[in-house]
């Protein structure tokens, strides 16, 4: 039986969050479970196994970081390499850039 490469192949890399929302400017995330209240900076890089807390992200919109990240990636690999990218955007329309 074979897999696909992209099921049978860990993530490389990733930057965003992992809870379920941000805010797009400060990354932040505010949530309450249990009666207790979480808050805290939510946004992070993981390079194989190596998760680190992305500060250098904080005030820049994560859309634009997002494509900024993919952008960065392609012109990195290799042309005669595969490569499988996941973007996904969803959108605030109150957390938008005036741009």
């Amino acid at each position: 039986m074979s897999f696909s490469p992209a099921l049978s192949h860990p993530l490389l890399s990733r930057v965003g969050y992992y809870s379920g929302a941000e805010d797009y400017y400060t990354h932040k995330r505010t949530h309450s479970v249990a009666k207790i209240k979480m808050k805290g900076y939510d946004f992070h890089r993981d390079v194989l196994d190596n998760l680190t807390t992305a500060w250098e992200y904080k005030g820049q919109y994560s859309t634009f970081v997002f494509t900024q990240e993919v952008q960065k990636l392609l012109r990195q690999h290799k042309p005669t390499d595969k490569v499988i990218i996941t973007l996904t955007f969803f959108h605030d329309p109150f957390n938008m850039p005036k741009q």
